[in-house]
């Protein structure tokens, strides 16, 4: 199942989303690298904790290289 973001050509309407995470979330948990080198090398040694509590390496984590999605955009 594959989500696509679109924007329409409009002239006058102009809108401003901001999401806050409050301390749930950030770009080292939301957005993982997908190459062993990365995942386990460089992200695991800043991130020890983050990986224990999720289980990575047990197979059934969602930050299991293998459970990891691509991201593929549309227009590179």
């Amino acid at each position: 199942m594959a989500s696509n973001a679109f924007s329409a050509e409009v002239n006058s309407y102009k809108a401003l989303v901001c999401v806050f995470l409050k301390g749930g979330m950030d770009s080292m948990d939301f957005i993982l690298p997908k190459d062993q080198d990365s995942i386990i090398n460089a992200l695991a040694s800043v991130r020890p904790g983050m990986f224990e509590a999720y289980g990575v390496g047990s197979g059934n984590s969602s930050r299991d290289i293998d459970n990891i999605l691509e991201i593929n955009a549309l227009n590179s």
